[in-house]
């Protein structure tokens, strides 16, 4: 039993960390001589600190709710962002799951 006991303590212990939210961005940018566009992407997955996600991009800073807003002012149940960024076209476009989080109509007033 004390085997048991020790075995469930280290499986819950080594388990993956479940995290809450998760900003992925893509930025992309034409290039003029051979002619086409390169992107690249990035993400990070995290338990939200703040009541906000905040990042900067085309000299603007982006503030975006996150998981850590009360249930009646934001998400709670956890924001996943989808974030395309368009270098030649300085623009900004973002996917989000609703449930409280920054939508895309929301981008102009969220980046400033």
């Amino acid at each position: 039993m004390k085997y048991l006991l020790l075995a469930g303590a280290a499986a819950f212990l080594l388990a993956p960390m479940a995290f809450a939210d998760t900003l992925n961005i893509t930025s992309t940018t034409d290039t003029v001589q051979p002619a086409g566009k390169i992107s690249s992407k990035s993400g990070t997955a995290f338990n939200p600190g703040t009541n906000k996600i905040i990042f900067k991009a085309l000299g603007k800073t982006c503030t975006l709710n996150s998981s850590g807003n009360p249930w009646n002012a934001g998400a709670g149940a956890g924001c996943n962002y989808e974030v395309t960024i368009d270098n030649s076209a300085q623009t900004i476009n973002l996917t989000s799951n609703g449930k409280g989080c920054t939508v895309a109509a929301d981008v102009p007033a969220a980046c400033k």
